[in-house]
């Protein structure tokens, strides 16, 4: 092997290890750099498994609330929550450049926190509610 093809080797091999962060950062930056790195690395497997808790929820929603009849008008948290949940499905499944970024998965991740709270809450108001909405 001469010395341009090594040098080529050991310049691929350098610039596919990530730089670990820098010391001067504050820690919740090195955090969120490394966070980062680990997502850029695994973010299908990532994106799969929250496809997997939206289908969860959608079933839930579905099953709890509209299949049994229970929603009333004026009760809008269900409404809310399936929306969220349709929002989501909907961006996993377009293919947007920025689905490789941590940023905004944690923002679709937030979505399905707010999609699984107000599930939460009409479960518990209908459970205060005896039943009956």
């Amino acid at each position: 092997m001469n010395a341009s093809a090594r040098t080529k080797n050991a310049a691929a091999e350098a610039s596919s290890v990530s730089t670990p962060p820098s010391p001067g950062k504050a820690w919740y930056q090195r955090w969120y750099a490394e966070a980062a790195n680990e997502f850029k690395t695994n973010h299908g497997l990532y994106w799969s498994h929250l496809g997997h808790l939206n289908n969860l929820l959608a079933i839930l929603n579905i099953s709890l609330f509209f299949m049994t009849g229970l929603i009333a008008r004026g009760y809008y948290f269900t409404y809310i929550s399936l929306s969220a949940i349709i929002l989501v499905a909907l961006i996993t499944l377009l293919p947007l450049p920025c689905a490789r970024r941590l940023g905004f998965y944690l923002g679709c991740l937030a979505l399905e926190g707010i999609a699984l709270y107000l599930l939460v809450a009409s479960a518990i108001h209908w459970v205060q509610m005896g039943g009956q909405l």
